[in-house]
């Protein structure tokens, strides 16, 4: 019978396999045909698909599927020689506990659907820049840019609001599809957004990590001076933006350093408390255990089956040995406020890293100044 069954799970499977396999085999194909720039996948892992479709446009498909909270999806585009990437992401890889920043043109939520609005905006960007490429500069690049200098002004003074976050912008890179892990919730209202952060160090989090990944992208910014005459200007604002963050971030740093030496107190009371209450448990376990050993053993002669037995040994041991369960019963409560502890300090472990690194950044760049 379990090999009968093992057999129809595999020809259940097959149409499965045998879909993947095609699909597999139609990707290497596509990849060999020199005019297909890209294809939608699926495939996990990170892949990268340069192309140059004008004389001066090219673009980078960025994707890395199927792990979770380090997976991405990204549009580059490069005009003349100069990389477009207005917005950045710190992209968290947990297994191996690194993080690297990542910059890009348009992100996209995670769905095959998404690849629609990724072929559309390359379509478009191409058109644009072939037929009217003052209109693709002043739309596609110089307004970006703009929208993301405002949103990061409003981050800047922001910070110690305890607000939801007021968007003008739906369609703007610097919020859409981004940062799921710190949002509650979303409300659209036409061409407006809310955002409401889990709490205050999530929001410190994401600015920190969008006012100082902006910084990064000064050094191409400054590529299109020659191109716009309002750029110094951008440049300026950012910078500024930054100047104003800095002195909240780093007040953030000291409180959730504190807040990380007040939860290492509790996580040390709360160890001992758990042992403590372990050791009595197992006292009270060492001394009831020959009386529960003669109970359970005449349930077993009595030919019950092993579930029924655990149930009616649970009863039998609350009647008879209450000061044993009482125990447990503190002991499995102090464990989960440890466990909660615990969670919360590895929570503001990787905040407390965020606000460094995003320090470290803005830092960096003035020291250059």
């Amino acid at each position: 019978n379990i090999q009968n069954g093992y057999v129809n799970q595999v020809v259940e499977s097959l149409p499965d396999r045998a879909l993947a396999k095609s699909l597999e085999l139609k990707y290497e194909e596509l990849s060999r045909q020199d005019d297909v720039i890209f294809f939608s996948h699926q495939r996990l892992g990170w892949k990268n698909k340069p192309a140059k479709i004008s004389k001066d446009l090219s673009i980078e498909v960025n994707t890395n599927f199927g792990y979770g909270r380090s997976s991405y999806f990204y549009l580059v585009i490069e005009y003349k020689g100069i990389r477009i990437v207005p917005y950045s992401d710190w992209v968290t890889y947990r297994f191996v506990e690194a993080r690297e920043l990542q910059k890009y043109t348009k992100k996209y939520p995670l769905r095959l659907a998404a690849w629609v609005h990724a072929f559309n905006h390359t379509i478009e960007y191409e058109s644009l820049c072939r037929k009217t490429p003052n209109l693709f500069i002043q739309e596609k690049i110089l307004n970006e840019v703009k929208q993301l200098v405002e949103n990061l002004e409003k981050f800047a003074v922001d910070g110690l609001s305890e607000n939801p976050t007021f968007i003008k912008n739906y369609e703007s890179d610097i919020f859409s599809y981004v940062s799921y892990d710190h949002l509650r919730f979303r409300i659209n209202h036409r061409e407006n957004v809310y955002y409401h952060f889990e709490d205050h160090y999530d929001k410190i989090h994401v600015y920190a990590e969008k006012l100082s990944g902006a910084l990064t992208f000064l050094t191409d910014l400054r590529k299109l001076e020659s191109l716009f005459d309002e750029i110094p200007d951008l440049i300026l604002r950012i910078v500024e933006s930054n100047k104003t963050f800095l002195p909240l971030l780093e007040l953030e740093v000291e409180k959730i350093e504190k807040d990380m030496e007040n939860v290492e107190v509790i996580i040390n009371t709360n160890t001992s408390k758990v042992e403590l209450l372990q050791s009595e448990v197992a006292k009270l376990k060492s001394k009831y255990q020959p009386k529960i050993d003669v109970l359970e053993n005449e349930l077993t002669k009595k030919g019950i089956s092993r579930l029924e037995i655990k149930a009616r040994m649970a009863g039998i041991i609350e009647r008879q040995f209450p000061d044993l369960v009482e125990k447990e019963n503190e002991l499995l409560e102090e464990e989960k406020n440890l466990l909660y502890q615990t969670d919360k300090l590895a929570a503001y472990q990787k905040q407390h890293q965020a606000f460094v690194e995003s320090h470290d950044v803005i830092m960096s760049y003035f020291d250059q100044e």
